[in-house]
């Protein structure tokens, strides 16, 4: 059911936003080598995403462990309370805006929607808008 994806995915993003909050409140700088390492493991899951969409067979409906609502029940809220308490508005807000697309992508796959083309086109602008929200906010 490929839930490892939804998992590294939601690592990922959580390495996005410790990475940022240390860059916006000018926290330790090991903490800020956390983004270009959480976008590189966001990006690479995304694209593996992407190409799930192609084949039916991996585009089947599925479900997620406990470890995949756990991390997403941490890191949304995390998200979201980065973008309400960052100083800088211009870089966490779209950075913020394409966390959370990117995090709706699963959720696709989770319900069967990517079986059909109308999924298969909801999933590839989720992880679109995720990209132009990433290349917004200077990512």
């Amino acid at each position: 059911d490929y839930w490892l994806l939804a998992y590294g995915l939601a690592l990922s993003t959580s390495y996005i936003v410790l990475g940022a909050v240390a860059l916006d409140r000018g926290g330790p700088t090991l903490l800020s080598a956390c983004l270009p390492w959480g976008l590189l493991g966001l990006m690479v899951v995304l694209n593996v995403e992407l190409i799930r969409i192609l084949d039916s067979s991996w585009s089947r409906g599925g479900h997620a462990s406990w470890p995949v609502y756990l991390a997403y029940a941490v890191v949304v809220p995390g998200v979201c309370a980065f973008v309400a308490l960052a100083r800088e508005r211009r870089f966490a807000v779209p950075l913020g805006i394409a966390l959370l697309f990117a995090l709706l992508v699963p959720t696709i796959f989770w319900m069967g929607g990517a079986m059909r083309l109308s999924g298969k086109v909801v999933v590839a602008s989720l992880v679109l808008a995720s990209a132009v929200g990433l290349i917004a906010a200077g990512a």
